[in-house]
């Protein structure tokens, strides 16, 4: 079996990591796997470090349109994992006839215009990372036929990844009392200002505190330019994307996830197999994973006050802190792997194949 997996994202973000799992757990079953992306984007670069083949994409989109369509009729399967990729891949299908997956990662609604339209119809099996994403998408299609909730993994051996000597020069670097942090995409549904906000709050009470943000994107000067104006830029500090974002998680003492919107979060995964007690908005597919007083703390969403109250509690709370955690690393451990999301998906591969 071949699988073309196509993915036109720009950056490295919690999907693209999938990704990376996903054909590499994918191999254990002999499945052979391609991926077409942007050339020189970092999918591209992490693709060749791991000796995953790669079909370099152009970025305009009607050339890869062409370009998947004849690419891909060497492949039993097309897999899109992202808005952009599930367009090209429907209008390449036009072509090639190959069946079509498409795994959703957002739980907000897709766009209501003739394009989404056409290319949810063109596809063969949808497939959501949680319930959440899995309700969006019945109610915006007026259907309730089977969509299939494959959850996100998290690599469960991260833990033996870290490196306790950039750990400890991270903990040197910021030297916060505690260290509060998130790993996230400088993007509007991410809603770091919430967690600015929080920090203001958190600040009065233990002045110590310091907060770190991991990720980029086209908010950073807006986010900077906040940070100064609440007087916050000894404390606040926007360190930009990380290569080796286990350490930095790793070495906080706790982890944030202030989004408005979520499909899952994957990087709340990678917090609870490293053993950092989580504080969450309860969005999206965030609340299967974040189960208030269990793995970790749940807020209101678009709360500061009670962000910032989660994340006192954690910090005034060592017992709660250290039972959460103990608890959420079973959880993560047991029901999110690498090896059973790609065994979720070999199925998915193989029963739509046997359908034709």
């Amino acid at each position: 079996m071949k699988i073309l997996h196509v993915n036109t994202q720009k950056g490295f973000r919690g999907g693209e990591q999938q990704l990376l799992w996903l054909v590499e757990g994918l191999s254990e079953f002999g499945i052979e796997s391609v991926v077409a992306c942007k050339k020189e984007e970092k999918l591209y670069e992490r693709c060749l470090k791991n000796n995953i083949t790669v079909l370099p994409l152009s970025g305009n989109q009607i050339v890869d349109i062409f370009k998947i369509a004849k690419t891909s009729e060497d492949f039993d399967i097309m897999h899109a994992h992202a808005a952009k990729s599930h367009t090209i891949c429907a209008f390449a299908k036009i072509l090639n006839k190959k069946r079509l997956v498409y795994t959703r990662r957002v739980d907000y609604k897709p766009k209501n215009n003739i394009i989404t339209h056409f290319k949810y119809k063109k596809t063969d099996k949808l497939v959501a990372i949680s319930n959440s994403v899995a309700n969006v998408l019945k109610h915006f299609l007026k259907t309730e036929d089977s969509i299939e909730v494959v959850y996100s993994a998290t690599d469960t051996t991260l833990q033996n990844k870290i490196n306790m000597d950039k750990i400890l020069r991270i903990k040197s670097e910021f030297k916060g009392s505690p260290l509060i942090g998130t790993a996230a995409a400088l993007s509007p549904h991410k809603n770091i200002p919430n967690l600015i906000n929080a920090a203001s709050i958190i600040l009065r009470k233990y002045p110590k505190a310091k907060f770190i943000v991991a990720g980029e994107g086209k908010l950073q000067k807006k986010l900077s330019d906040k940070i100064d104006k609440k007087g916050l830029s000894d404390s606040f500090k926007l360190i930009g994307f990380k290569n080796d974002i286990e350490n930095y998680i790793k070495a906080i003492d706790i982890f944030v996830l202030p989004s408005d919107f979520e499909g899952l979060g994957s990087t709340l995964l990678s917090a609870m197999v490293l053993r950092t007690p989580v504080v969450s908005t309860d969005v999206g597919g965030a609340k299967e994973v974040v189960i208030h007083n269990k793995t970790g703390i749940l807020v209101p969403r678009k709360n500061s006050e009670a962000l910032a109250n989660g994340i006192i509690k954690l910090i005034e709370d060592k017992k709660l802190a250290s039972s959460l955690t103990a608890e959420a690393y079973r959880f993560v451990t047991d029901s999110f792997s690498t090896k059973r999301m790609a065994e979720r998906y070999f199925n998915i591969y193989k029963n739509l194949l046997n359908e034709y």
